[in-house]
């Protein structure tokens, strides 16, 4: 058995008679830099001490107390806050999502994933969590997801690609996600999304709640004119929020060890046919196959990207 601390206490007591109290900058310091050192292994607590050192005033505390979450919320889920009128808050870490983002930025898509690890259901189910929350253009919300977790449904999915050889691809998954999206905007599924705001309170009051509505009706019927894309519909606009629900799950997916590989690589009328998707108003536009990078067909060398002064243009 390993041990060790069990928490750390930041407190604002100096010890100096003629200034008690740490000064409002240098104490917020010095509770950041705890949490910096715990890096999610142990409790962390900020203590502010007026109170003790005969100078009670609670807004000054309340001050400093925002400032030691501050510190602390960008860089953790919070797990338990007691609020109390007494000059004492407990923080708990749960879990440290700094985003690394020169890893993400070095880092190559795995092509070839490991056969024999799974995803741990806990970790799966907070990806899909994390699925259902992206966000969609008006909340039109017109994807339907297929999650793939037995050898029955990747053998299914790998055997109906059309002309595609990316069957060996999904097998070797941990689980494969089919990802589909509306092949029209029909009003009952207007109608659902204005349900579920109003049931979910997302506007604070009944006329918010019809403004917007009145305003997304509008842009759909805009969407709807053969100007806005040329030969293209509203189910090429639709499509681009099935891309941007990808892009966000494969950063998500990173940030929890796991690899999401985008696959194009299929007929979208055999997968539709397989999984009898069309006679659900949909159609399957991208898979994303999850799992863990086999270690002998992993990339280790250097990304190769254009130099920035011919990607941006600055005015």
């Amino acid at each position: 058995m390993e041990f060790g601390p069990a928490g750390i206490g930041g407190e604002d007591t100096s010890g100096n008679p003629d200034q008690p109290i740490r000064g409002f900058d240098e104490a917020v310091n010095r509770v950041r830099s705890a949490v910096d050192a715990a890096k999610g292994r142990i409790v962390v607590t900020g203590r502010t001490d007026n109170f003790i050192q005969g100078r009670p005033r609670l807004g000054d505390g309340r001050h400093q107390f925002r400032a030691h979450q501050r510190t602390t919320f960008p860089r953790q889920e919070l797990a338990q806050t007691r609020r109390t009128t007494s000059p004492y808050l407990l923080i708990t870490r749960r879990r440290q999502i700094d985003v690394n983002l020169d890893k993400l930025m070095s880092k190559h898509l795995s092509r070839y994933l490991d056969p024999s690890k799974t995803i741990p259901e806990e970790t799966l189910q907070q990806l899909l969590r994390f699925l259902r929350s992206t966000p969609t253009s008006t909340n039109i919300q017109p994807n339907h997801f297929y999650v793939l977790a037995t050898p029955e449904g990747k053998e299914r999915l790998a055997n109906n690609l059309g002309e595609f050889d990316n069957g060996e691809k999904i097998l070797n998954a941990s689980h494969a996600i089919i990802l589909t999206t509306r092949t029209d905007l029909p009003e009952s599924h207007v109608e659902t999304v204005f349900s579920k705001e109003r049931a979910d309170g997302r506007f604070p009051d009944l006329a918010q709640q019809e403004l917007r509505e009145s305003m997304n009706r509008d842009f759909l019927n805009f969407l709807s004119l053969p100007r806005m894309y040329g030969d293209k519909n509203m189910k090429h606009w639709m499509e681009k929020q099935t891309y941007m629900a990808l892009g966000m799950t494969m950063m998500a997916a990173a940030e929890l060890g796991v690899e999401a590989m985008p696959l194009e690589g299929f007929d979208p009328a055999c997968v539709d046919e397989a999984f009898k998707i069309r006679e659900t108003g949909h159609t399957a536009t991208v898979l994303m196959l999850l799992g863990y990078p086999d270690p002998k067909k992993q990339y280790s060398n250097p990304i190769s990207r254009f130099e920035s002064d011919e990607l941006f243009t600055f005015l």
